[in-house]
């Protein structure tokens, strides 16, 4: 995700906005971060230009997180980029790997996580 100028959190993030509004406590729980470090993560998608915020259309004291076109278009190119690195890498693997591998990515992603955390401490 480094390619695209985001840490794994902030692409996360993109990728739950992505069917719509998200608020920003199911952002931080879906991220597993507290709502300090989810608001952390919008503000600098937003001042990017990739999420804008909006009052929650039920709920005043409520507001929902949803990507922009210019946020939507780098999602898209950001997943598609990571499904092809992920079947570019699996290919030749057999069914034996893939499940090694399949176990061994929920470890490779708390790892990206924990990472995220102490990067975005400098932010």
């Amino acid at each position: 995700m480094a390619h695209y100028g985001l840490l794994y959190t902030e692409y996360r993030a993109l990728t739950l906005c992505r069917a719509g509004p998200v608020t920003p406590g199911a952002l931080a729980r879906d991220l597993g971060v507290t709502a300090a470090a989810a608001t952390g993560i919008v503000n600098r998608l937003r001042r990017h230009g990739w999420v804008r915020t909006r009052p929650h259309p039920f709920d005043r004291r409520a507001t929902w997180i949803e990507l922009t076109p210019k946020g939507r278009g780098l999602e898209t190119r950001a997943r598609k980029s990571w499904i092809a690195r992920m079947e570019e890498f699996s290919a030749g693997l057999s069914a034996a790997e893939m499940s090694a591998l399949s176990r061994g990515l929920g470890a490779v992603e708390r790892a990206m996580r924990a990472s995220d955390r102490s990067s975005a401490g400098g932010r």
